[in-house]
């Protein structure tokens, strides 16, 4: 009878576990992935945005790139190229606004029950703003991810205050954006829905974006989805497809465990 008991207690536990170890997928379409890289892994993004609004349709294309420095150290950038057609206007096309951020790894996937990171997030102004393709500013975001399992499916909520350090026009200086994550994994598969907002004390943009997510192999990721606007102030809907791919031992000089 103490031997069913205790098996019936082990059972549970080993499944929590094995849940906590499962590969999760590189992105998400909005919502900052709880996965960080290791150390030397460089994982690559590309990534493709279509939105349509009422008053213009916008697409971005973007190249992102996450370095491990260490096994709880991470280095990320993101340069985009942004098209723009307003309606009835002429259309432009350049560089957005380039993002750079560090993240540090507080409590990892394969530690504990619930994982953490913590991040800052450092908005560079290259785009120009008269044609919308940039804000104009230089903004500071600190931002956290966390993450969690409930039986097979996996939650992780990302937050982040976004403050622009320099001003430009009469814009709120302070943004705060919140994304939750829902995923539910199928083999390879992943079937996730995010809701994604974005507030300052004038006004609040939020979607809803169901996803589907394909990983192949542990190095190689697929991912479209389709943001759909809830708001007044959102896209009617939107596109997002991206491609990753992981590289490890890039530089050669070993594995530095933190």
């Amino acid at each position: 009878m103490k031997t069913l008991l205790f098996a019936a207690l082990l059972v549970p536990l080993s499944c929590v576990r094995a849940q906590d170890e499962k590969r999760l997928p590189e992105e998400l379409a909005v919502t900052r992935s709880i996965v960080m890289q290791d150390a030397d892994e460089l994982e690559s993004t590309v990534g493709f945005n279509f939105f349509k609004f009422r008053d213009q349709k916008q697409i971005t294309t973007a190249a992102e790139f996450e370095y491990g420095l260490t096994d709880r150290w991470e280095l990320d950038a993101e340069v985009p190229y942004q098209f723009v057609n307003p309606n009835g206007a002429r259309a432009a096309n350049g560089v957005g606004d380039v993002e750079t951020a560090v993240r540090y790894n507080v409590i990892p996937m394969d530690k504990q029950p619930m994982a953490l990171n913590v991040g800052l997030t450092v908005g560079v102004p290259t785009g120009d703003r008269l044609h919308d393709l940039g804000e104009g500013r230089l903004t500071l975001a600190p931002f956290f991810t966390a993450s969690t399992w409930a039986g097979p499916v996996n939650a992780q909520l990302n937050c982040a205050w976004e403050r622009a350090v320099s001003n430009s026009g009469e814009e709120p200086r302070d943004n705060f954006v919140y994304n939750v994550a829902i995923l539910y994994p199928i083999h390879q598969w992943f079937l996730a829905l995010e809701g994604n907002g974005a507030s300052t004390h004038e006004l609040t943009t939020y979607y809803v974006t169901p996803e589907l997510i394909w990983k192949p192999t542990t190095r190689l990721q697929f991912l479209i989805a389709a943001p759909i606007g809830v708001t007044r102030t959102a896209a009617d809907y939107g596109i997002v497809a991206s491609v990753t791919l992981e590289l490890d031992n890039i530089t050669h000089r070993g594995i530095d465990k933190d």
